[in-house]
């Protein structure tokens, strides 16, 4: 059966994301440049001893027991609606991101000891649990609902994702590869479902990528509450607007890109 064109679509993201976990990869973890630049970016995001225990605190909440329940309540979803084949992609979805992102840290991936530590953290596990979580909810939700649940992903993943830097458990690079693992996986699931199936007739566009955008001031006002802040140079300050932007950014990049390759297949 040949793929239609939206299905080729959804397989040519998956393509590209891989290409760029793999150029992340060579640049941040195995050149002694891009360590320093990622570490600089670590050291200056998470300063405060306080901030650091206040977002820890935080992502302690992001636990397997969490993951089962959230990913419980998009099958169900799912099957609400008659949706058989979401209910599995969504557990594929998530199954196969943290699975991947688990292998690649753990056993497939190393980090030289080029002066900033040889401890692999890429990719960032807890990036990919909350990114997945909203992608399978993106995937299952009916369309009238998904400009919701993309601001509350959005916001969800983005704190969680600059927060793993603030807590010193990750660096810039493994937050934005655990981003692009899960945009591969869900890019590809999409792009399975959507083999031989028709479109959902007049299927509109509820998932607007501005409602996504939206949701970053709420995410910077989280941050903010849990005390990150700059420690008050003007270097500082810079570095913080500059990598908090970028991650919260390129997060809202990817749900619009997942969410639109959803409401263009699924009803």
């Amino acid at each position: 059966m040949v793929p239609q064109l939206s299905s080729v679509r959804a397989f040519a993201v998956a393509a590209l994301s891989v290409l760029g976990v793999v150029v992340l990869y060579l640049v941040f973890v195995r050149t002694s440049q891009g360590q320093r630049v990622d570490q600089s970016a670590l050291d200056h995001l998470g300063w405060s001893t306080a901030t650091r225990e206040s977002i820890s605190t935080v992502l302690d909440i992001i636990t397997f027991g969490v993951l089962a329940l959230v990913l419980t309540g998009c099958v169900v979803l799912a099957l609400g609606r008659r949706r058989w084949a979401l209910a599995v992609g969504a557990l594929a979805l998530v199954a196969v991101s943290n699975v991947t992102t688990q292998l690649l840290k753990h056993q497939i991936l190393t980090r030289p000891d080029l002066g900033n530590s040889s401890l692999n953290s890429f990719p960032s596990g807890h990036t990919t649990a909350a990114a997945s979580l909203a992608m399978a909810a993106l995937l299952v939700v009916p369309p009238r609902l998904r400009w919701l649940v993309a601001i509350v992903g959005a916001v969800s993943v983005a704190v969680t994702g600059v927060g793993t830097v603030v807590a010193g458990w990750h660096r810039p690079s493994d937050v934005v590869a655990a981003l692009l693992v899960t945009l591969a996986v869900g890019s590809a699931v999409v792009g399975l479902l959507a083999i031989g199936r028709d479109a959902d007739p007049a299927t509109p566009p509820y998932t607007r990528t501005f409602a996504i955008v939206a949701a970053l001031p709420v995410a910077a006002a989280v941050l903010l509450g849990l005390g990150v802040r700059p420690d008050g140079t003007e270097r500082d300050l810079v570095l913080h607007i500059l990598v908090m932007g970028v991650l919260a950014t390129l997060t809202a990049m990817v749900l619009a890109l997942f969410a639109r390759l959803v409401d263009t297949r699924f009803g």
